[in-house]
């Protein structure tokens, strides 16, 4: 990264390693939307869930070139927490994850209800609703194909 101050230019490297969560799970997915756009979608919080109804925040931004991530705002992403080794039984008081521009991030609410393994079923809508990636979870489909993972 270049810049300049007071008409001297600067250079500036950083190093940053990045490692997968060390329990496994899933908490950053990229993906091509019905839009043809790649995009990331991060699971910023909760990083220590309980059984309560969770604050639940994210980022999603849209791969413009190899060196190039922008913040996507005022899309919306659907929440569906299931647990699969549970009937793939879901919780209530979910709410939906909205960009909040004060933040610069999503919010939402995440409702567990019990400890174990939970997978978030995700669906990522425009901001003229229309859904870019992820599908509704029934009785034929088990699961979103767009998803976070948690365990605790």
């Amino acid at each position: 990264f270049t810049y300049a101050l007071g008409g001297q230019e600067y250079a500036v490297t950083e190093t940053i390693d990045v490692t997968a969560p060390s329990d496994g799970k899933q908490r950053v997915t990229s993906f091509v939307g019905a839009d043809d756009v790649r995009y990331v979608l991060a699971m910023v919080a909760p990083s220590e869930p309980e059984v309560a109804v969770n604050d639940i925040h994210a980022l999603l931004f849209k791969m413009e070139s190899m060196m190039s991530f922008p913040l996507v705002e005022n899309y919306s992403i659907a929440l569906d927490p299931r647990m699969p080794g549970m009937a793939n039984h879901s919780s209530p008081n979910n709410e939906d994850l909205t960009y909040d521009g004060n933040a610069h991030m999503y919010t939402g609410k995440l409702s567990l209800t019990m400890t174990g393994y939970w997978k978030l079923n995700l669906k990522l809508l425009n901001t003229d609703g229309e859904v870019l990636k992820g599908e509704d979870v029934t009785e034929e489909n088990e699961a979103s194909s767009l998803y976070w993972e948690l365990e605790f």
